[in-house]
């Protein structure tokens, strides 16, 4: 298990993560989905605890899919104007991932999602 020790660190294991889980999801390969989102998580759960979750924003703009909508839907409850418009870019798109952008914003809408 990797032992998150900098802000730095934990961004990187995000994008890598992020990246990992998007494809494996794709992919239908729901081992290397759950190992990597539990590391997506674990990397939120360290921002957290370091005021630092607001270093995702500049995910937003990211070229991989993946990336932009984990850190849109983690900044869904402080920054929900800009993550909403974030995923329904995705939504809007005929991307693979547009379902998935879909059913976390009708969740996140509907207060369902807890975050």
């Amino acid at each position: 298990m990797i032992n998150i020790k900098s802000i730095s660190q934990a961004l990187s294991l995000f994008e890598e993560a992020a990246i990992k889980h998007a494809r494996a999801t794709k992919q239908g390969d729901y081992k290397v989905g759950n190992k990597n989102y539990n590391l997506v998580m674990r990397t939120i759960n360290y921002l957290k605890e370091q005021n630092s979750l607001d270093s995702l924003l500049k995910y937003f703009t990211n070229d991989d899919v993946g990336i932009r909508i984990a850190a849109a839907t983690f900044l869904l409850p402080k920054h929900e104007q800009e993550a909403t418009k974030v995923l329904q870019e995705v939504v809007d798109s005929s991307d693979f991932f547009s379902f998935i952008a879909k059913t976390t914003l009708s969740e996140w809408r509907k207060g369902n999602l807890k975050l």
